[in-house]
């Protein structure tokens, strides 16, 4: 497996855990609670650039695009 491979392999781990996509440290009566468009932009925006996120990317949490790829069914 190449260095490469390897960094694809686990970033993609990241990104479909539970403990990135939801708010595991805050409990509420109806279990995990998914993260805002906002909370989620923000997130990707430091994991990915270790920065804010910019424009184009908070238009998309405005728009609530990040909420339409979360719909698993």
């Amino acid at each position: 497996m190449t260095h490469e491979d390897a960094v694809r392999e686990h970033t993609g781990e990241i990104l479909v855990s539970p403990h990135f996509c939801y708010r595991v440290d805050l409990v509420h009566r109806r279990g995990r609670q998914p993260l805002s468009d906002y909370a989620l932009a923000s997130r990707l925006s430091y994991f990915l650039w270790s920065s804010a996120p910019d424009d184009e990317l908070l238009e998309h949490a405005a728009a609530g695009r990040f909420a339409e790829t979360r719909s698993f069914g």
